[in-house]
């Protein structure tokens, strides 16, 4: 049976307009009133840069299916899938305005776009869902009998969303071959559980008396980790995660994405490699920690509008670089040695709106809380690696159940995004982190998991 979806603003917006592609062979309807909050959008938005650039690609994106369709929006065009989009317009009447309830702001836009599926409903006696990512829409529109979702192709199951590790019980005689050789190619059967592994997945490889060998999973192969007697100024992993994360650190894949909670260590071990690499190693030429300028609480604060230099106004944001260098060396002042490397350049921090249309060389990007960081903007940082005397590294940090971002949940932020488009590539590792593993206190692991 097909169905009939009205798309709201930030459903284009937030998917860049893919959810155009989204609904099969089913029929999208897009109200005026979106193709005009499309226009105010589209254009240099400082305020909010991912809602200008979603705004425009949406805009092209519905411009390019009419030139494919031969077709015209206001008349409906079809989709590569057997669907139809079409463009509608309603006069005052038939919006009806008068029927909001009391106290609905006549002149407020999602009241209106509510009404136009309402209206839509009634004028073509049709079966109408409101497709909206705006709880408060998603509440108001049942007041008017408008059907109403969220879009969900965007959404992530936490509970299933990959790890990067896996405990795999390997054949006695596998386990022990794998022990002598340290390599082995391997496949399901060769498990107890005949798991399939994912490229670059970390494993606890196992066998029947209680012997482990952490290892990764890499072209067919088990080996052994490679880089664990390497060094990273002292610091050294206290746990499984934190090993795994060593390793991936260490290797020469350019994306590395670390899920966990707070306390285990993601920034640290980051950072220490990453001054490993370009200071003592000279693989890089720089450290450039990033994070999003979202503050506890959910306050966006804007970089341009703070008083000070550029580093007086982000210098709140990058407190924890300062607790990891004083782990690192541990006797001396954190500010002055920070200081000393950004004098040499050798680290650089920035928010991450300063990223934006540069093309980032030769550089180890440590990206920190990326759980307030939109898709969009994941997306637009990873894109600017470029390529130099070495390839850019870069690694993707956060916690989902941290965000102070009010635009986005534990299931649609640019994290876990990450993670679940970018599983099983060559060019990425995930590295997720148990809440046993938080080496903080004991009341930091209970408050993490009560509060």
């Amino acid at each position: 049976m097909i169905k009939n979806y009205v798309l709201d603003t930030n459903v284009l917006i937030h998917s860049d307009g893919q959810a155009l592609l989204a609904f099969e062979d089913n029929k999208i309807w897009i109200s005026q009133i979106v193709m005009e909050e499309l226009d105010s959008l589209k254009g240099r938005n400082e305020d909010n840069p991912d809602a200008a650039y979603g705004a425009r690609k949406s805009l092209k994106m519905l411009e390019d299916l009419q030139e494919q369709s031969g077709g015209n929006l206001y008349k409906g065009i079809k989709t590569p899938d057997g669907g139809e989009i079409t463009i509608f317009t309603l006069s005052d009447e038939d919006l009806d305005v008068n029927a909001m309830p009391s106290g609905w702001d006549r002149k407020k836009m999602d009241n209106l776009l509510i009404m136009s599926a309402r209206a839509l409903m009634k004028k073509r006696k049709k079966n109408v869902v409101l497709i909206s990512n705006d709880t408060n829409v998603r509440l108001k529109a049942p007041a008017v009998g408008v059907n109403v979702e969220s879009y969900k192709n965007d959404r992530i199951d936490p509970d299933k969303l990959y790890t990067g590790r896996y405990l795999v019980r390997l054949k006695d005689d596998i386990f022990d071959l794998f022990a002598t050789e340290k390599q082995i190619p391997i496949v399901a059967s060769d498990t107890v559980d005949g798991h399939e592994f994912t490229e670059n997945e970390f494993v606890l490889a196992s066998n029947s008396v209680g012997g482990t060998i952490p290892a990764q999973y890499q072209n067919g192969a088990l080996h052994v980790l490679r880089h664990q007697n390497e060094g990273m100024y002292d610091i050294k992993p206290r746990n499984l995660g934190q090993r795994f994360l060593k390793e991936a650190l260490l290797s020469d894949c350019p994306l590395i994405v670390v899920n966990g909670p707070a306390g285990t260590g993601k920034t640290l071990l980051a950072l220490a490699a990453g001054l490993e690499l370009a200071h003592n190693q000279n693989e890089f030429d720089q450290v450039l920690l990033a994070r999003a300028n979202i503050m506890m609480g959910g306050k966006d604060e804007q970089i341009g509008f703070l008083p000070g230099t550029e580093n007086e106004k982000i210098a709140p944001l990058f407190r924890s670089a300062e607790d990891a260098i004083h782990k690192m060396f541990p006797n001396q002042d954190p500010k002055r040695i920070m200081e000393e490397y950004r004098d040499r350049q050798l680290l650089d921090i920035q928010a991450i709106g300063y990223l934006r249309g540069r093309s980032i060389e030769n550089t180890f990007i440590i990206l920190d809380e990326a759980q307030n960081c939109t898709p969009i903007e994941l997306k637009s940082i990873i894109t600017r690696l470029s390529t130099g005397k070495n390839p850019s590294r870069i690694i993707v940090c956060g916690d989902p159940d941290q965000i102070d971002n009010p635009r986005l949940d534990k299931r649609n932020n640019g994290l876990v995004y990450t993670i679940d488009r970018m599983k099983g590539s060559k060019l990425c590792s995930v590295v997720t982190f148990t809440d046993d593993e938080c080496v903080r206190s004991e009341l930091a692991k209970e408050a993490s998991k009560r509060m």
